[in-house]
Parts: C-alpha cells; sequence; structure tokens
C-alpha cells in the first residue's frame, strides 16, 4: 500500500485525484480524499460531488462523504441531497446516510437545512 505524497500544490493533489478516479484505482482514491480533506480546499468539491453521483463504489462514496464534511462548502449540498437518497446494501444501520446529514448540517445554510 503506498502513502499520498506530502503535496506542494493543491492542484498536483487534485490531478492525481482525477487520475485516480479515471482510471478507477479506488484504494488510491480513498487515500488521496483523506489527504484532500486535510487541506480543507474548496477545489476538491467538484471532484468528490462527481463521485458521489457517479461513482458509489462502496468505500470511496463514504471518503467522498469525509471530505466533504472537511471541507464545508455549500456547492455541495445539491450532490449531498441527491446522495442522501441512496442506500448501499452493506450499510443496514444508514451510517453513510447519517454522516451525509451530518454534513449537510455543518454547512448550515438554508439550502442544506432544507435538503
Amino acid at each position: 500500500m503506498r502513502t499520498p505524497k506530502k503535496y506542494a500544490r493543491e492542484e498536483d493533489l487534485l490531478r492525481d485525484l482525477q487520475q485516480g478516479v479515471s482510471s478507477k484505482d479506488w484504494g488510491e482514491v480513498c487515500k488521496l480524499i483523506w489527504t484532500a480533506q486535510r487541506l480543507r480546499s474548496r477545489k476538491f468539491t467538484p471532484i468528490l460531488c462527481d463521485i458521489l453521483d457517479n461513482h458509489k463504489n462502496e468505500f470511496t462514496f463514504e471518503a467522498a462523504v469525509d471530505g466533504l464534511m472537511g471541507i464545508r462548502d455549500p456547492s455541495s449540498v445539491p450532490a449531498l441531497v441527491r446522495a442522501v437518497e441512496y442506500h448501499q446494501d452493506s450499510d443496514d444501520g444508514f451510517h453513510i446516510n447519517e454522516k451525509i446529514l451530518n454534513t449537510l448540517f455543518a454547512i448550515r445554510n438554508d439550502e442544506a437545512i432544507e435538503g
């Protein structure tokens, strides 16, 4: 297992994250999401929303929710609202859906509360 390298520029991390999604290297994508989450940059919101909308791989989906929780970007609200309707068969306790709701609550704008 590789550890994400330290990134001097957010653009380099974003590029690697996009490449990981394109190549469907979900293990690497998860590690990169966790790295991006620590940066709390809104530059990562579009790729994380894309994962929620188009790549409902179990662990990658949850990692994207975790990433968006760290970023708390209001522009992620529509994707989070769409994602809350999704249920993974392996998540009997709806823990991921709870994380989505917590992320919406953390954003705290009218659209998030309504969602």
